[in-house]
Order: structure tokens, then sequence, then C-alpha cells
């Protein structure tokens, strides 16, 4: 019987850390029993690689106006906390896993700290190897990052056998972005990535454009279904949880083309995606931005006519950048703009 390994995700907003958790899964299960714990709410749509089994924790997340709530209704906040503290512990205790695989802590989910710590504590002293998934580049704004830095270090050294940074360091390395007045003693292990899309960063004065046979308002929430079943089509999954967010925020639109809903947007911008049937839903759809929030927005670089469009409408590249993946990757199948969140 091939070893368990106990692997642990949280996702709050977006789903590039569960696709992220699965691409992991699905290549563990090659020589592991793999369980995922899910801390997130599952999208439907969305299966787990074959062979992985999902604990679904009560889901946690970022609630419309940006605080931390609980997504299961039949639990507050704190007793969401409670039960998911019992539910890991349980699974660890039942599975008793060679390895224990946590995503990105301690260099983030800080707030998680409360339920991650006694779980790898439990997995150290069972003798299981520890490990943290983390990505290649780490938020390094917070107004207390050396604190933050060097309290992860002590972390990680106290806790983890290694930590698995997914990146090439030719491309970029931890330190780079994660800096403790104290190097880390944990071996460091870079997995690589894989390239999917050639992007280019736009960025210009809002075009106020319209696009004839096209509508483009305010979303409101009567459009979840509509939006999620289109991105579901181009996709292969939904972004629902994104959307809700934009939805509370006000930033989100819909466009229409004879009173049908044909594409829509979290936020024209460098953490907003859009999606839509054809090329001209989705220059609605920026034609119709007051503004284009942060450095700009994302354009696949391959998709020729789109980028035209937006250069012809006085628009500029500011940076060429890439969208890389681990694991599986379904083509798009329809106008799209990719955020940084994926």
């Amino acid at each position: 019987m091939k070893p368990a390994l106990l692997l642990y995700c949280q996702h709050s907003v977006g789903l590039g850390h569960l696709m992220r958790s699965y691409a992991l899964s699905a290549a563990l299960a090659e020589r592991f029993r793999v369980v995922l714990l899910c801390g997130g709410a599952v999208p439907a749509g969305i299966r787990p690689p074959a062979g992985v089994r999902v604990v679904a924790l009560p889901p946690l997340g970022i609630g419309a106006g940006g605080r931390f709530v609980s997504h299961d209704p039949r639990y507050t906040l704190e007793a969401a906390w409670a039960a998911r503290h019992a539910r890991i512990l349980a699974t660890f205790r039942a599975l008793r896993p060679a390895a224990v695989v946590v995503e990105l802590f301690p260099f983030g989910r800080a707030k998680f700290a409360r339920e991650l710590v006694p779980l790898l504590e439990a997995a150290r002293s069972a003798g299981a190897l520890t490990a943290c998934s983390v990505r290649d580049i780490l938020v390094s704004r917070r107004a207390d990052q050396q604190e933050h830095d060097d309290r992860a270090a002590r972390y990680a050294d106290a806790l983890l056998d290694a930590v698995l940074v997914h990146s090439d360091p030719s491309f970029a390395r931890l330190e780079e972005t994660f800096a403790p007045r104290r190097p880390l003693r944990v071996p460091v292990h870079y997995t690589g990535f894989v390239v999917r899309e050639p992007l280019s960063l736009m960025q210009g004065p809002a075009l106020r454009s319209r696009v004839d046979g096209t509508a483009v308002r305010v979303a409101t929430d009567a459009d979840l279904d509509a939006a999620n079943a289109l991105c579901q089509r181009i996709h292969g999954h939904t972004r629902a949880g994104e959307l809700r967010v934009a939805l509370g925020q006000g930033t989100a639109s819909v466009v229409e083309r004879d009173g049908r809903l044909t594409g829509y947007t979290t936020g024209i911008g460098f953490f907003g995606h859009a999606v839509g049937e054809t090329m001209q839903d989705v220059e609605a759809l920026i034609g119709a931005a007051d503004a284009f929030a942060g450095p700009g927005f994302l354009v696949p670089t391959r998709d020729a006519p789109l980028m035209r469009w937006c250069l012809q409408s006085g628009l500029r590249v500011v940076q060429p950048m890439t969208l890389m993946t681990m694991g599986p990757y379904t083509e798009p199948r329809g106008a799209f703009l990719p955020s940084i969140l994926y």
C-alpha cells in the first residue's frame, strides 16, 4: 500500500491556491494516498484529481466587506474555527500520514496559525515529514514586514523539514521577497513551473467607447448564475468567489447582446478578470471601464485581434508578463482577460 500524505489548502478569494493544490495532489497521488484538507468553499464543477480524497473544512474566507467570515451559515466564525481544528487533528490521527504538506504557511496564512501549528507539531511528534508548498513571489509590502519574515523563519525552522518553492531559481528566488534577519536553516527546494500564456500588461486613459450591439451595465446578484455558467464554458470552472467579492465592492460589470449576458468582468485591472463569448464582448467591457485599476490589465498576447484593438484605441503595453501554472491546465474556449490572481 502507498504511504499516506496529508495536504492542507486554504483558498479565500479566487481559485489559484486550490488549483495549485489540485495539481500537486495529482502529481503526489502517483506515490502517495493523498488526502486534501480543503479550507475554502469547493466550487461546483471542479472535481479533485482521481484518487485524491477531499476532506472539507467549514469554509472561511473574505466577505463582501473585506472581513474574515464563515461561509457556512451553520457556523459562527469562532464555531467554524473550533470545528476545523477538531476535524484537522481527527483526520491526521485517522490517516497517520508519512508526510504533511501545508500550503503557504508560515510565509503567509498567518491567521491560520491557530490550526496549522498544532497540526505540524502533531506531525513532527509522530515522525511524519513536514513541508510547506509556497508560490514563487511572496507578498512583501507589510508595514511590519521584517517582524513577519523573522516570525515566519522561526516557525519554518521549528516545524518544517523542507520548503517547496514553485519557481525556477533562475527566474525568482525565495530570498528576493523573503528576508529574515537570520537565514532559513530548513532546506529550500525549487520545483519549477510551466509557461502557459504570454501576456501584455496594458494601461492608458479610459476609452469611454461602445461596441455596436452591446450594452454594458453594473452587475447584480441576479447575474451570478449566468456569469458563472459562462465562465464554466470558457475556463472549465467558475470563479464565483471572486465574482461575489466584486459584486460586494461594486466593481463587477456585465455585457449583454439582445438582452442576454455574453460577458462579465470583476473589474478591468490587475486584480480583475473578464470572460466573453466573443472578442467584441471583452472590448465592450474594456471600453466601458472608468479606469484601469493598478498598473493595468492583462491581455493574452496571442490574441492578436484584441491586442491590435487595444493598441489602435490608444492603450500601450507597459510590461510583458507570463501566465504560468503547475499541473493540468484547460485552454480557454472563448475571449478572456486573466488577472494576477489567475
